[in-house]
């Protein structure tokens, strides 16, 4: 019900509500008329959501995949030239290291003990770490400066306190800051501009230019720059939504956005979006001839940032989806992603209001977002039927994709998502049925069952050739729960192999390799969790093997248990976890000796080492008597 759908194998597991209860069922084991658990609510907003995006942090990001180039421009990137060249002359302190401006006072100072300490000219430059007598003689007339370093050694080699004489000195320019001060900054001589290519850079550089601001440019259109910060704001989120339902991508750069009859009104809105966003003026194209309008931004930096930092690859509209940071926003900002969705793309019907598309991924997300909000979507799927449906200036238009169209119907969710239609043309329409007399909506087929959880009827199950001869399981912090499927379904990830057997195999010769000592003096464990929970007349037996099952059944034979197989801890809630194998009083630990270490490196070495032999002849010897094969 409500169009949701799920894909698993057959030994994974759905939650399903039978006698009020919500349990797991194995995928192969579910039935039309069953009730598949699944989330009225799924709360996707961020701890933390962003306040700004750093359009330069994210292209460089993404820089091996960029197939343009763009300009970096401000005062930071001078300094981080700047930065480079010292980083280049960290090696020559005569050019990069600061130079000191000596007073007559110091000058004749200096003079004055070198003569009186008696010291060689060969001395006093071996002393200092210079070449030439010329150049202490040079510092002493002040025709040349002494740097840092060389002034507090002669200082020190003519008997004199160079840190006290500091604070009758002036510490100045290096030499290179002095050439930096001197030269015009963007000439064609100086390496040190105040712009560079993006390609240029790297996320080390982006952390040292800190939170400059900056401007980025179009290679030939310093004019055209697009701030270095936007904002995440409802401008922003307004404007992706537009985007996803009308926009397009062109290979020179263009943003475009489709304008119709029905979304003429949000013209002005939608350039003033890309005003405060960007910074850069569209330019608007009125509708002619039948043709739909268009809003059009030509600007190389705005496309890199739709197609690398939004993931709009100008795919075709079978291939749509909504950027990552939508769902990462707070609830506010998500409802005007979809009113700019809405208002470019949807229409109000007598019965609600309906989102079309004929992307498969995009409806899944869009029932996701719908979620964030509280509101239970229908989905329904009409397979494309190779026909006509109508024609758009004397052509047929023939659909391709199965369209997939989602309707909002009881009135409680189009209240919550009264910001999103309240500005569309026919939303005087829908207030008159919202303020009038009738049934909250249509197909609330749904059970509630607790908290933010229900319950929806199997309308049909049908098998389905794998798209891969593989497969992986996934770990979900927490209880290995999920919400998966389109739309969104309860699921568990307990899958019917052996991994726990494999994971202990490679704890157990992990232990033996690197710490032989635990097992030596017998501090390893291995914690026995309950194969079966087998419960009668509300009563609760827990067994440990096939054997005690069988027993315990005989026993039950006149009367008829619920078995429930546990294919792994995750299948337990934290009281049954620990009642069966945490709890100290009634948990079964096994004891790993020596022996069982030796025989588990024995295993890992022959079935998953180096050396194939041993694992060819295992196979080989027993390959007949395998029963249950689990690959």
């Amino acid at each position: 019900a409500y169009g949701r759908r799920i894909r698993v194998t057959s030994s994974h597991s759905v939650f399903v509500c039978e006698d009020g209860q919500v349990r797991l069922k194995r995928g192969d084991a579910i039935q039309p008329g069953d009730r598949i658990v699944a989330p009225a609510r799924v709360p996707l907003t961020a701890a933390e959501a962003p306040q700004r995006l750093d359009l330069l942090a994210e292209l460089v990001r993404r820089r091996e995949e960029l197939d343009v180039d763009c300009y970096v421009r401000g005062e930071a990137v001078v300094e981080l030239h700047k930065a480079r060249v010292r980083r280049e002359h960290r090696d020559n302190p005569q050019w990069a290291e600061p130079r000191v401006e000596l007073s007559p006072e110091v000058r004749a100072l200096l003079a004055r003990q070198r003569r009186i300490s008696g010291l060689s000219q060969v001395e006093i430059c071996r002393a200092v770490g210079i070449k030439q007598p010329v150049t202490y003689y040079g510092w002493e007339k002040g025709t040349h400066r002494p740097t840092l370093t060389h002034f507090l050694r002669y200082a020190e080699t003519l008997g004199l306190d160079g840190e006290e004489l500091l604070s009758q000195v002036s510490v100045g320019a290096s030499r290179l800051d002095r050439i930096w001060a001197t030269q015009f900054k963007d000439s064609g001589r100086n390496r040190v501009k105040s712009y560079i290519r993006l390609s240029e850079l790297d996320l080390g550089d982006v952390e040292m230019i800190g939170d400059a601001e900056l401007k980025l440019s179009p290679t030939h259109y310093a004019d055209q720059s697009v701030p270095r910060f936007i904002p995440v704001d409802e401008a922003l989120m307004t404007l992706l939504g537009f985007f996803v339902a009308e926009g397009s991508i062109s290979q020179r750069g263009g943003v475009r956005f489709a304008i119709g009859k029905r979304n003429r009104h949000m013209v002005d809105e939608i350039m003033k979006a890309l005003q405060e966003t960007f910074g850069v003026s569209p330019q608007y194209y009125a509708s002619r001839d039948g043709r739909a309008g268009e809003l059009k931004v030509v600007n190389t930096v705005v496309a890199a940032v739709f197609r690398h930092v939004f993931g709009f690859d100008g795919r075709k509209a079978s291939a749509k989806r909504i950027p990552d940071l939508v769902f990462n926003v707070d609830r506010h900002l998500q409802l005007a992603f979809l009113r700019g969705y809405f208002l470019g793309d949807g229409t109000i019907t007598p019965g609600g209001i309906r989102l079309t598309t004929v992307s498969e991924e995009l409806a899944g997300q869009l029932m996701y977002l719908l979620l964030a909000q509280g509101v239970l979507a229908s989905l329904s799927i009409r397979e494309p039927s190779g026909e006509a449906s109508g024609t758009i200036r004397g052509k047929p238009v023939v659909t391709r994709h199965p369209v997939h169209t989602l309707s909002i119907t009881a009135r409680e969710d189009l209240e919550r998502l009264r910001p999103v239609w309240k500005d569309h043309p026919l939303a005087h329409k829908l207030e008159r049925r919202m303020h009038g007399a009738g049934q909250s909506g249509i197909n609330r087929a749904f059970t509630s069952i607790h908290g933010d959880l229900i319950a929806l009827p199997v309308r049909a199950v049908r098998q389905i050739e794998p798209t891969t001869r593989m497969v992986y399981d996934f770990s979900v912090a927490g209880d290995e729960n999920f919400i998966c499927g389109l739309g969104g379904l309860c699921a568990h990830n307990t899958d019917a192999d052996v991994d726990g057997s494999h994971i202990r195999t490679l704890l157990l010769t992990f232990f033996f390799r690197y710490m032989p000592q635990l097992i030596e003096q017998g501090h390893l464990y291995i914690a026995q969790p309950p194969l079966y929970r087998i419960s009668v007349d509300g009563k609760h037996h827990y067994v440990y093997s096939e054997e005690e099952k069988e027993q315990l059944l005989k026993k039950l034979r006149k009367k008829n248990p619920t078995i429930q197989r546990y294919k792994g801890l995750g299948e337990m809630n934290p009281q049954q976890l620990w009642e069966t194998t945490m709890d100290p009083l009634e948990r079964i630990l096994l004891q790993v000796t020596i022996e069982d270490a030796v025989e588990a490196d024995r295993t890992f070495e022959m079935l998953m080492g180096s050396n194939v032999a041993p694992r060819k002849r295992f196979i080989q010897t027993h390959a007949k008597e395998v029963r249950n094969l689990d690959v």
